[in-house]
């Protein structure tokens, strides 16, 4: 059971759409049984054609707005799951930059945070990789574009991983590291309030 539903939630629902659809059927064959006897006070113009034809367009109406229901719903869950996976590129992306702000203080560095670094670097291009399989589908074009937030992943592991890395890093590479990681999440940013708009 979900964390956000209560007991019996899910009956409650059930019981209140069966509720409306026995409603209705009764409603139905009641307009159907005045019009056949044809009652003084009923229009004498109102046929039972007529009443079966308004029952179809009842059910014609309450099947479109249950698709509809559910079409909605299933668009908000995309939507919902492309956001929390651009959240999960954007902290990938952080334990990279976090990761790699440690080296800035030794000398020599050790093998446990290049293993580190690298572990950083594959979790970030999952993240990128599954959000890719999310974004897929999307029927209109977002700014910036998803292919602008896998080159920014290249050029950010190019530039970390680069010579003379792994034997050391010159001190400039952390100052260029810190800009490209501003535009990263700038561009994740944009891309994120993007999507809220699909």
């Amino acid at each position: 059971m979900s964390a956000n539903r209560r007991p019996g939630q899910g009956f409650g629902r059930w019981a209140l759409g069966a509720a409306v659809v026995v409603g209705l059927l009764v409603g139905l064959i009641g307009g159907v049984i005045i019009a056949k006897c044809s009652l003084d006070w009923f229009s004498p113009t109102v046929t039972l054609g007529q009443v079966i034809q308004s029952g179809i367009l009842l059910v014609v109406f309450l099947l479109a707005n249950h698709y509809y229901a559910k079409t909605h719903d299933a668009r908000k869950k995309q939507a919902e799951i492309r956001a929390d996976l651009a959240g999960d590129v954007a902290d990938a992306v952080k334990d990279v930059h976090t990761t790699f702000a440690e080296f800035a203080s030794l000398g020599e560095i050790p093998e446990e945070l290049n293993i580190k670094l690298a572990r950083s670097l594959r979790e970030y291009s999952n993240a990128i990789g599954m959000l890719d399989v999310a974004v897929k589908d999307l029927d209109r074009v977002v700014s910036p574009s998803f292919e602008e937030l896998f080159l920014d992943r290249q050029n950010y592991k190019a530039m970390l991983t680069g010579a003379p890395y792994p034997t050391k890093i010159p001190m400039e590479r952390f100052v260029e590291e810190s800009k490209m990681y501003r535009n990263i999440q700038s561009n994740l940013l944009l891309f994120r309030l993007a999507l809220a708009k699909t």
